[in-house]
């Protein structure tokens, strides 16, 4: 069941950043904001997947009544050239807008957004002086089909 929400948060991050031009590495022109699924693929140049959103599963709950709540991260990752001070603009800039299209959207398919959303950052010291990280973190609830459900989720 939760597989269908990763598609849905993922299909909505794709839309939500699909105007947005941010720095690439490699290159003096803006470029898109790439979307993945549980993490970044393996590159030896890491950078040059970046900007980029991950959407990825963290945990999840089922109650006796049916219902179920789980907990969807968008990592979002920017580059800068001009190192920490702007890539931090960048950030802003990214999340910024998941801020925004999530504020405007209870549901997603048959998953209802739980507020409230949170938004954070890891420490500086654990930051690449070129790249910079920003944590969207959400809550969803949905309800099986039924409480004797067998079938994958």
């Amino acid at each position: 069941m939760f597989k269908d929400l990763l598609d849905h948060v993922e299909q909505f991050v794709s839309e939500a950043v699909t105007d947005l031009a941010m720095e690439q590495k490699g290159s003096d022109t803006l470029g898109a904001v790439k979307v993945f699924k549980s993490a970044v693929p393996k590159d030896p140049d890491a950078e040059k997947t970046f900007p980029c959103v991950v959407v990825r599963w963290i945990s999840g709950e089922d109650d006796e009544e049916g219902y179920c709540t789980e907990h969807v991260d968008l990592l979002c990752g920017v580059y800068s050239r001009e190192g920490f001070a702007h890539a931090e603009d960048w950030i802003a800039v990214v999340t910024g807008r998941l801020r925004r299209k999530l504020s405007t959207m209870n549901h997603l398919g048959s998953w209802e957004l739980v507020r409230p959303v949170k938004f954070a950052k890891p420490e500086p010291e654990e930051q690449h002086k070129h790249m910079h990280m920003g944590v969207v973190r959400t809550t969803w609830q949905g309800q099986y089909l039924s409480t004797n459900h067998t079938g994958d989720l």
